[in-house]
C-alpha cells in the first residue's frame, strides 16, 4: 500500500475533506488502534483526530491518505513516500 501526504495538510491536521477525501481517502484507524499507536509512537507512526471525530494515521506527524485511482488529480500535488 502506498501512503500519500497532501500539501494542504499541516502537522497533525488533515484539511482533506469532501471531494478531496473522496478521491484520496484518509487512512483511518479505530480508537483502540489510535490510542495504542499514540502511546507507543511506533517508528514515527501516530494518529490525528479529524473534525468528524475519526482518527487518521500519521507518519512523522503528517496525516496519511490512500487512493484507489491510478492517476493523481491534476490540481493536487502529492508527496510520495
Amino acid at each position: 500500500m502506498t501512503l500519500y501526504t497532501w500539501e494542504g495538510d499541516t502537522a497533525q491536521t488533515s484539511n482533506c475533506y469532501d471531494a478531496c477525501a473522496g478521491a484520496w481517502p484518509p487512512l483511518l484507524v479505530d480508537e483502540t488502534t489510535a490510542a495504542g499507536v499514540m502511546s507507543m509512537m511506533m517508528g514515527g507512526f501516530g494518529a490525528a483526530q479529524r473534525r468528524d471525530g475519526s482518527h487518521q494515521l500519521t507518519y512523522s506527524g503528517w496525516p496519511r491518505s490512500t487512493t484507489s485511482r491510478a492517476t493523481r488529480h491534476p490540481a493536487t500535488r502529492w508527496e510520495w513516500d
